[in-house]
């Protein structure tokens, strides 16, 4: 009898590893190619110069790293970092950059946020 009940427990504990093991398979994710990217960027390059914007462009992944950084003719010494911020911060709010904008906006507002501490500094 206690070799049955041993062989029963052998077989649950087996069956519960087996299920948990089951239930962590891979995940897929969606992912931009570099083409893809570079065809955002592209665009986005193309449009501003159109409308007169001398600007940086940057496409991050979906990890904020970047894929690709685009400078253009004239655009500040400042742009590339900007261009990439502003790419990281839509990525992390998953939302349009515009909207964060609007929501910091409604905030100051309200007098709720957005107060900038100065502290003197010798120099």
């Amino acid at each position: 009898m206690a070799l049955a009940l041993k062989i029963f427990a052998g077989l649950a504990v087996a069956a519960a590893l087996s299920s948990s093991a089951h239930a962590q398979g891979l995940i897929n994710e969606k992912n931009l190619s570099l083409g893809m990217a570079q065809a955002i960027a592209n665009g986005a390059m193309d449009k501003c110069e159109e409308m007169g914007f001398r600007i940086s462009v940057a496409v991050v992944d979906r990890d904020g790293l970047p894929i690709v950084m685009l400078r253009g003719d004239g655009a500040g010494l400042h742009t590339p970092e900007g261009a990439d911020r502003k790419a990281y911060t839509a990525r992390t709010f998953r939302a349009p950059s515009a909207r964060r904008r609007a929501a910091d906006q409604s905030r100051r507002r309200r007098g709720w946020g957005g107060r900038r501490v100065r502290i003197a500094r010798q120099g």
